[in-house]
């Protein structure tokens, strides 16, 4: 590899952040309770507005297959960790979300 390359930042900051996915990766399941993917989704759901994403593109979004993520999404809801709901704008997609959540009073 070319010396100029190996020290480029853009380099060396994707270096760093390699290294750093590989030490966080065990500590999710370990810290949290759930698998890594799992963690994913539900920090890629809980960052988007309304907190609902497409199973489509949720499932793109984690590289996951389609077929994989339903069987993922089956687990999780399972869990209580997402919902489906039907979109609004295509009744043949499905919306993954955030559960709802039960206010206190």
């Amino acid at each position: 590899m070319d010396e100029q390359l190996l020290n480029d930042d853009d380099v060396t900051l994707y270096g760093l952040f390699v290294d750093a996915f590989a030490r966080l990766k065990p500590v999710v399941p370990r810290v949290l309770g759930v698998p890594d993917t799992w963690f994913e989704v539900l920090l890629r759901l809980g960052r988007t507005p309304g907190h609902r994403l497409r199973m489509t593109d949720l499932a793109e979004a984690v590289s996951f297959s389609s077929g994989g993520f339903t069987r993922l999404a089956d687990r999780m809801a399972k869990e209580g960790l997402i919902r489906r709901d039907p979109d609004p704008a295509d009744r043949r997609a499905a919306l993954a979300a955030r559960p709802l959540t039960r206010s206190s009073g």
